[in-house]
């Protein structure tokens, strides 16, 4: 997540996400989005890392069983991602800042409660909560002042 949040800082970019094997092998490259570009539908990184661990590994025996596989998000999916992640059988998501925050610095979001959401499809991902979220919400403010200019 230090990685994540580096690169985030790099990009001044708040929404970034990698798919992880095992916790070692990495499946996708890492997925960003320009913000620019977030109003569009599927654009979203966590999305494109999904996306691209099929595409990029069509026979690959991670593509087709991701019960193993950790998603790293800098920011708790939306419902569309959360869909796809909870339908995609990954074990494992660790975001940093919360739904919350990107809908108070970047863009309305609609907020839920994500234990609720994953109990009630009776799934076993396990989730990790605001992992560095600091320092991706100070990303989050930091391209929303440059958008007040």
């Amino acid at each position: 997540m230090k990685i994540l949040a580096r690169k985030c800082v790099q990009r001044n970019d708040p929404y970034l996400s990698f798919l992880v094997y095992r916790d070692d092998d990495l499946i996708t490259n890492p997925s960003w989005i320009e913000t620019s570009t977030l109003p569009k539908p599927f654009a979203h990184s966590e999305m494109k890392s999904l996306a691209d661990s099929f595409h990029n590994n069509k026979n690959n025996v991670y593509a087709n069983d991701l019960h193993a596989a950790t998603l790293y998000s800098s920011c708790q999916p939306c419902l569309m991602c959360l869909g796809t992640i909870l339908t995609s059988g990954i074990g494992r998501l660790v975001y940093g800042a919360t739904i919350n925050d990107s809908s108070r610095y970047i863009i309305k979001e609609v907020e839920y409660d994500i234990d609720s959401v994953v109990a009630a499809v009776n799934t076993k991902l396990v989730i990790v909560k605001e992992v560095e979220r600091k320092k991706f919400v100070a990303v989050m403010k930091a391209v929303q002042q440059v958008r007040k200019l």
